[in-house]
This record gives structure tokens, sequence and C-alpha cells, in this order.
């Protein structure tokens, strides 16, 4: 194991592995809309990042991949809720899915919520958005 410990700002921890000694594909080898990862960082059009540079979150993940559990798993007109949202991929996913899914975010940090409530409303116009901190709810048109 290798682990970059002088990463830049847009790079982080990464575990070098050994493709030749895996022993199961890549998600992006089975499912081709998943982005690659490319040293710990995926999908750079949809990574979040702050002004300087750095992750605005540490745990992104593809749209894809939410996308896929989104639509196996509810229908149009359903609600989505994501009790840790994190950095809203979840919620971005739900609204493009269908402009009647509605989504319910919760998360402790008023930094996340404010990015994702800015996402959202970019993702989506008018979809049915709820961002939980507390016994606050933000809601967003």
């Amino acid at each position: 194991r290798t682990f970059e410990a002088n990463a830049s700002p847009l790079a982080r921890g990464t575990l070098y592995f050994d493709q030749a000694r895996a022993r199961t594909a890549f998600v992006h080898d089975l499912w081709p809309d998943i982005p690659k990862l490319v040293g710990g960082i995926f999908a750079q059009e949809e990574l979040l990042t702050t002004e300087e540079g750095c992750f605005a979150h540490p745990a992104q993940m593809p749209e894809a991949i939410a996308r896929r559990a989104i639509l196996t798993a509810t229908r149009p007109g359903e609600v989505v809720l994501d009790p840790f949202m994190g950095s809203g991929t979840v919620g971005a996913a739900a609204v493009k899915t269908s402009p009647s899914r509605g989504f319910i975010g919760i998360d402790l940090e008023a930094v996340y919520i404010e990015m994702v409530a800015n996402r959202l409303a970019g993702a989506a116009p008018g979809a049915r958005v709820n961002i939980l901190r507390g016994e606050a709810a933000v809601c967003c048109p």
C-alpha cells in the first residue's frame, strides 16, 4: 500500500492498487455510465470543490451510482430520504430523474446544507426539496 502524504489540494491520500492481482471487476467495468476513479478522484465535472480548489466534501460519489439506486427503489412521485446528505449527490440524482420525485436531506453541518441547497436549486428548479438541520427546515422553491 502506498499512501500519498503530500497531496495537492485536489488530490487526497490514495491507495494504489495492483489491478493484475484484483479478483473482481471495478464498478466502471460493469456499468459504463459510472465514471472511472483515477487517483481517488472521479468525474471532474461532478466533483464539488471550494474556491481554493479543495474538496467541498470528503465523501462524494458519482451521481450515476445514486441514480441507479433511486430508479430501482422508487417511482416518480415518491420521496427519496438521505439522512446523511453530505454533498447532496443523492438529492441531485433524485430530482434529476423525475420532476415529481421529491427529496428530503438531513445533515448536521450548516456549510453542507447551504452547499446542497445551492446545488439542488440549480439542478432542478421547482423540485420538491426539503433540507433539514436539527429542528429547522429549509425548503428550496
